[in-house]
């Protein structure tokens, strides 16, 4: 309540300036619940207390809206809220008859409207069936889960576009992919499971003595026994563990575990980087010659580190290059602290001038010290890798890719995040939001940080995976949304470095494997010569 609180502050003021608004905040709270925890029951008394209390406290009617996927929950939130507010009936009773009188008349079967003019309207949200257009302060959607993103996007949201409206999702662990699963597993959510609503029941039976309150852990506690706890019986409605159709590539808590909080790198943009530079290749220079110059030009120590890091540590990259409606994506990374580490991520280039690309790539790189980078031949052949060799000094391993070879480089990429030797920078889009900027508008390091990033989390959280024979087939889900640019430029990014290190061992896995079938193969044959000779 909060949220709406602070936007009612600002907007029933007198006078508003300009300043006033820029500083509202657009607000998405998120709610995972399990089944049967209560979760109707508190979004009725909350929307009754706004109802009731926020309009007396602000003078103004309030506008909520209450959305569904299903008509029975829409039906079912009504009917407790109707219940609910009968019981404060009290709270209700104003001088003003006539406008009871007309909070009657404006009453039905999918709205409620007060004496004191706040309303709220209940929505059913199927494909078949458009939500009405209001002006609403607050947003809830429940069963989050299972609601379509393109109907919450383009035909509920905009309902609180001129009032700031506070977004409220409410959910549980469903079986798809969507933008409240995706919220859950970069940690904007509160979730709470069996184990944490029963130690709340729990808790107000000790308050109050009614025993009723321990049903619910009882009748969990049966059904663990019954199925077993780590049956999808269990895990899903009462640990909220997402049974999805496709199996995720790495678990979200492992990639987000390699966030460092952090903008990308950016030395180009660093004039007094850019004089070092050309101080430094201007001939062979000693480390104390370097110490000397820095201390010399009051270059800051860790400014002085980051500026040797570029110059003299070695950085691999990996490029995804654009196939349709994809874009090219470049990863450059270097081991930092044991972890090979994503410094920074350049995209945006989308179709096939590849020329231009080429142009784009190269002038970025350029300014660190590449040992190797790895790059994608398969859709448009071998022009980009060809012009890598021909036109820069870097070693190049051009990949296509294949069941095989996105076996190789996807296996190796999933070590090291799972042990923890993988890292990116990151920064919060939420902190630093980019959505509402016109296209074209020059991004601050720190929005450019959160926007590549956020495409990173999200193409990674989608990414699926499953096994032929032996092999892992990792791709994005069978949608016209679903992309796996990110994730295919940071694999050969890692391919770079491993094959450039050679530390992997997955590759002279395969090879040895090839060697001991091409011997077996050979040995059999001599066999069989030997059979027929004699």
């Amino acid at each position: 309540m909060i949220p709406l609180v602070t936007n009612l502050l600002v907007l029933t003021r007198t006078e508003v300036t300009e300043e006033d608004i820029a500083e509202l905040e657009s607000t998405v709270l998120n709610f995972e619940y399990t089944r049967q925890s209560g979760k109707t029951t508190s979004i009725v008394h909350i929307v009754e207390s706004i109802m009731l209390f926020v309009t007396r406290l602000f003078g103004i009617p309030i506008e909520i809206g209450i959305f569904a996927p299903q008509r029975e929950q829409a039906n079912t939130d009504f009917k407790r809220l109707k219940n609910a507010l009968q019981k404060s009936r009290k709270d209700l009773i104003i001088v003003d008859h006539e406008a009871n009188q007309q909070a009657k008349e404006e009453s039905n079967a999918k709205t409620i409207t007060l004496g004191n003019g706040s309303s709220c309207y209940i929505f059913p949200v199927t494909p078949a069936s458009k939500p009405e257009s209001k002006t609403l302060h607050v947003i809830i959607i429940e069963e989050a889960q299972d609601i379509n993103d393109e109907i919450v996007d383009e035909d509920i949201l905009p309902m609180g576009t001129a009032t700031n409206a506070v977004v409220v999702k409410v959910g549980t662990a469903g079986d798809k992919k969507c933008v409240f699963y995706k919220d859950i597993q970069k940690g904007r959510a509160y979730v709470m499971t069996a184990p944490e609503i029963s130690a709340d029941r729990r808790r107000m039976f000790e308050m109050d003595g009614d025993a009723r309150h321990l049903v619910y852990e009882q009748n969990v506690k049966q059904k663990i026994e019954r199925h077993g706890l780590m049956s999808p019986e269990i895990q899903k409605p009462y640990f909220n563990v997402w049974q999805l159709s496709g199996g995720m590539f790495i678990d979200s808590h492992q990639l987000l575990q390699g966030r460092v909080k952090k903008v990308f790198e950016n030395p180009a943009a660093d004039p007094i980087f850019r004089e070092y530079r050309e101080w430094y290749k201007s001939g062979r220079r000693s480390l104390p010659e370097c110490d000397e110059y820095a201390v010399s030009h009051n270059i800051p120590t860790e400014v002085y580190e980051q500026y040797r890091a570029w110059l003299e540590q070695d950085h691999y990259f990996g490029i995804d290059t654009a196939k349709s409606s994809d874009q090219t994506i470049l990863k450059i990374g270097r081991m930092i602290n044991g972890r090979l580490t994503i410094v920074r991520s350049v995209g945006g280039m989308h179709g096939t001038n590849y020329e231009d690309q080429f142009d784009t790539l190269k002038a970025e790189l350029q300014w660190f010290k590449i040992a190797a980078g790895s790059i994608d031949s398969t859709g448009q052949g071998d022009f980009m890798p060809d012009k890598f060799e021909r036109q820069t000094p870097y070693k190049v391993y051009r990949l296509k890719f294949s069941r095989m070879s996105k076996d190789i480089i996807y296996k190796a990429l999933y070590q090291k995040m799972v042990n923890g030797n993988f890292a990116y920078y990151w920064q919060d889009v939420i902190e630093y939001p980019v959505k509402a900027i016109a296209p074209g508008t020059q991004l601050s390091e720190e929005q450019f940080t959160a926007a590549a990033a956020e495409e990173f989390e999200d193409e990674f959280i989608d990414l699926e995976k499953r096994y032929i024979g032996d092999l892992m087939v990792v791709a994005h889900p069978d949608s016209g949304e679903a992309h796996d640019d990110h994730p295919d430029a940071t694999a050969l990014m890692n391919y770079a470095y491993d094959s450039y290190n050679i530390s992997s061992g997955i590759r002279q896995h395969y090879q040895n494997e090839a060697t001991e079938r091409a011997t077996a193969e050979a040995k059999a044959q001599a066999i069989a010569a030997a059979n027929n000779g004699a």
